[in-house]
């Protein structure tokens, strides 16, 4: 412990006290004579008393709690004309030089120090530097006390507080290492290096209020330390794409809560919201259990750190006893440094302690992750089960819109609007709950479309894909290098053991996404889909495992699988600038030539992709702009709602004005039929062309107004 001597800092002995006012408690008692007997138990174990200021003066006499403490010992004793020394030397010879045992403070203070302590099975030393800390922080003043001592190390911190509670100096040692109750638990902290009292040891924020407040029972205590998890939102039918993997995290839990099975801790993992937390909730009702949070935020949405959390874990089991109890610890990431590369980041504790942890928990824990991949091989093997949650695919996301808005929105519109916004849940709640408050109770389907294109576009999140335009698909105008539609009977007739890797290429526009998704609802599949973005990383090698990670799930569910302009997959390795590319191409390559369903890609760069990627497709088709004759066609189906059915003269118009501007592909007439409602004027075949008109010319890169349609021709 660091002493005072006669040698005094500049400013003197007393430092200037820290801004600010002191938080004060109601303790439920006077804890005047217990501080009397802390401070004159400082005097006499300490060498406070013998410090001296420039001037010679006692340090402790002008300190108001130690020069109080010992006028009240001296007047008890008939002392009342000596001075400050003459009565410190007199408490010398009367206590021989040892501190005497300060006690239980009074009131519930004192109680629910007495409560914890048998909830914990704290011994006497640990209840008492509990006690001390807790008077420090909320007693205004009495810390500068301690503030006269200076910084301590470890052992200083122990001396310190063993001279002040009167306790045994290896007791309070003892109570302060880290496999003791105060600190295993997390009540406590004591922080490396040589540092004032108050910043050597800390208590739980959540604890002094506690110990200061109404009587505290168990129960009350486990409310406040542990949390109850929200109920629900979900059902087991939003999980059915888990497949049996569901039932049996239920088998798993519920027989480690019924045999009291140690160390079962279960490790659910993958993208933001694909339904992690909604899991845990959901097992924990199916199991009959009550859910737990390990460090959750407090009622002030003070976010608890590292050590809290882990404290609140390895506190469990003492906390919750024989109840029925699942433990929730959410973003499992929080335990790890955060590194440059992948599988790099290393745990912020002990190893070897948090293994232990794992494997002695009595309590069966869910533990909730982003990174998985980015955890030691070595923790993730005490985890008994592991489960990814791929994100929600388009037909859970309508499902959730159509359950959100309770009907209100048609299957085709939750679709719509699911192919639109790849997100969580909890986004598309929020959105509708806006819509409806804005419809005074009603869900309008384009007011939630755009608070949600908002809300999307203010987190960051890239782009969402332009909403489908409502165009009813017909596969048959497409201009294609084979007969799509054979090609789509022979896959249907393979049944579930289908197997084809397609590459679609052709100018933008001209159907080779659409077509795919067609192909998906002809084969009654889900349709995977993944742009280039979804995969790259800038970590190494996070690319190939995500990669890895959508053929696996989609084998895993029977989907198809679409790489939508996946130009950085088919590109030729020999133009390759960067290992990287090169490493993702070769990925690629494995994964295609290993699948075992129906894979996808489209491109919009069939002349520069790599030949060896090329012969790993089993069927190529080309897809070119539409034939004059499909053009008429597709403009009836486009604009038939608008115009009215088109007689043969009408037809015949379309068919001469469409000959001047062409080549179209169908997204043309999918982009102008989504803003035709948009346009100032009535709506002609005359405008509408002209409309299209001004579509080619942007796409040939010149955006020269197209006229001459308006007046005929």
């Amino acid at each position: 412990m660091a002493n005072p001597n006669k040698s005094a800092p500049p400013g003197g002995w007393i430092r200037p006290r820290r801004p600010g006012p002191t938080r004060t408690f109601d303790t439920g008692g006077d804890l005047r004579p217990l501080l009397e007997r802390y401070a004159l138990n400082l005097l006499v174990a300490t060498r406070l008393g013998s410090a001296r200021d420039d001037e010679g003066k006692p340090v402790a006499a002008a300190n108001r709690w130690l020069s109080s403490a010992l006028a009240t010992w001296a007047k008890k004793h008939g002392r009342t004309s000596s001075t400050f020394d003459e009565d410190l030397e007199a408490l010398l010879q009367a206590s021989k030089g040892r501190p005497a045992l300060a006690g239980r403070a009074p009131g519930r203070l004192g109680r629910n120090v007495a409560t914890l302590g048998t909830s914990f099975g704290l011994e006497r030393a640990e209840r008492a530097v509990l006690q001390f800390k807790v008077a420090l922080l909320t007693v205004p003043g009495f810390d500068s006390v301690v503030d006269l001592i200076g910084p301590v190390t470890s052992g200083g911190a122990a001396d310190l507080l063993a001279a002040a509670t009167g306790e045994s100096a290896a007791r309070v040692g003892e109570a302060l290492e880290r496999t003791s109750a105060l600190i295993d638990a997390g009540l406590l902290f004591v922080a490396p290096g040589t540092l004032p009292v108050e910043q050597k040891i800390s208590i739980h924020r959540r604890l002094t209020d506690l110990l200061t407040g109404p009587s505290l029972t168990p129960r009350r205590f486990a409310d406040a330390w542990l949390p109850l998890a929200e109920p629900p939102s979900l059902t087991l039918a939003d999980y059915a794409h888990l497949g049996p993997t569901v039932e049996r995290l239920k088998l798993l839990l519920a027989a480690a809560l019924d045999r009291g099975e140690r160390g079962v801790n279960v490790l659910l993992h993958g993208p933001t919201g694909c339904g992690k937390t909604e899991l845990a909730r959901l097992l924990a009702r199916e199991v009959g259990a009550e859910l737990r949070l390990a460090g959750a935020e407090d009622d002030n949405g003070f976010s608890p750190n590292i050590w809290e959390r882990l404290g609140s874990l390895s506190s469990a089991t003492r906390i919750l006893g024989s109840s029925r109890s699942l433990l929730l610890f959410d973003e499992l990431e929080d335990l790890f440094e955060s590194s440059s590369g992948r599988g790099s980041a290393s745990l912020r504790s002990s190893k070897v302690w948090f293994n232990e942890l794992l494997e002695q928990s009595r309590v069966p824990g869910i533990w909730a992750t982003n990174a998985a991949a980015a955890m030691d091989p070595a923790i993730l093997r005490r985890f008994v089960m592991a489960v990814e949650l791929p994100p929600l695919d388009e037909a859970r996301r309508a499902a959730v819109w159509v359950r959100e808005t309770g009907g209100e929105l048609s299957g085709e519109e939750a679709t719509r609007l699911a192919r639109r916004f790849e997100v969580n849940p909890a986004s598309i709640t929020s959105a509708i709950r806006a819509a409806r408050l804005i419809g005074s109770g009603r869900v309008d389907g384009r007011v939630a479309e755009e608070v949600l294109a908002g809300n999307v576009a203010a987190s960051g999140a890239p782009p969402t894909k332009p909403p489908p335009s409502g165009l009813r698909y017909e596969p048959g105008l497409l201009n294609a290098s084979m007969d799509l539609d054979v090609l789509a009977k022979r896959l249907e007739s393979a049944g579930p053991s289908a197997h084809a890797t397609i590459c679609l290429h052709g100018p933008p526009g001209t159907g080779k996404s659409e077509w795919v998704r067609h192909l998906a609802a002809r084969l009654q599949r889900k349709i995977h889909v993944h742009a280039v973005s979804d995969i790259e990383s800038k970590y190494v090698g996070e690319s190939e495992s995500n990669l890895a990670r959508a053929f696996e799930r989609a084998e895993q569910e029977n989907a198809l699988l679409l790489f939508d302009e996946a130009d950085s997959f088919l590109l030729d390795r020999r133009n390759g600038h960067r290992r990287w590319e090169i490493s993702l191409t070769n990925e690629f390559l494995q994964r295609l030539e290993a699948a075992r369903g129906v894979v996808a890609c489209t491109t919009n760069a069939f002349d520069r992709l790599d030949p060896a990627v090329m012969r790993r497709f089993s069927i190529k088709v080309g897809l070119d702009y539409l034939k004059p004759d499909a053009a008429v066609r597709l403009f009836a189906v486009a604009f038939g709602p608008i115009l009215g059915a088109l007689d043969a003269d009408a037809t015949a118009r379309v068919g001469r004005l469409l000959r001047h501007v062409g080549p179209f592909a169908p997204g043309d007439f999918a982009t102008v039929s989504r803003r035709a409602d948009l346009l100032p004027e009535p709506l002609t075949v005359e405008v509408l062309v002209e409309e299209l008109a001004q579509e080619v010319a942007a796409r040939k890169g010149s955006l020269a107004k197209v006229a001459g349609f308006r007046g005929g021709c």
